[in-house]
């Protein structure tokens, strides 16, 4: 069985710098919020819905073009089921988060290298791995429009 989650990965730039936000997910892990599409969403509404449900962010500037794909499988009640994920890259102006407490019980805005170490799977740290590397490629441009 598969499934499709989608998700927006913020980022707040402060002095030529990008922080990234990593929320705690109810199961224990750290990762980027993400969640199912509901009926009439396109891929990026859904992640931008998930984003202001999860962790109340309402304003973020969406690149809808770009996005970073991870895919795993997990086991539940003795199907396996492969997730596929798309993040879609947002940037805020500010680092204002209010999280659930259903599905998010935490939040940090991290650099990457930090960000990096408190990702808890593999999958995610290469997303990061993926999204960092665009940001070092379009720095000047993707600056520039933040400031």
């Amino acid at each position: 069985m598969e499934e499709e989650t989608f998700g927006i990965i913020p980022v707040f730039i402060d002095k030529n710098i990008p922080y990234f936000l990593i929320v705690k997910l109810i199961a224990g892990h750290w990762a980027f919020s993400k969640g199912h599409i509901e009926e009439g969403e396109t891929e990026i509404q859904a992640g931008k819905r998930e984003l202001f449900e999860e962790v109340g962010i309402k304003k973020c500037k969406v690149l809808n073009k770009i996005f970073f794909k991870e895919s795993f499988s997990y086991k539940k009640q003795g199907s396996f089921i492969t997730k596929n994920v798309k993040y879609f890259l947002g940037f805020v102006k500010n680092k204002n988060v209010k999280i659930d407490g259903r599905e998010v019980v935490d939040f940090e805005w991290l650099t990457f290298r930090d960000a990096l170490k408190r990702i808890t799977f593999s999958q995610a740290k290469n997303v990061l791995k993926e999204v960092n590397k665009f940001l070092k490629l379009n720095k000047t441009e993707i600056f520039k429009n933040e400031k």
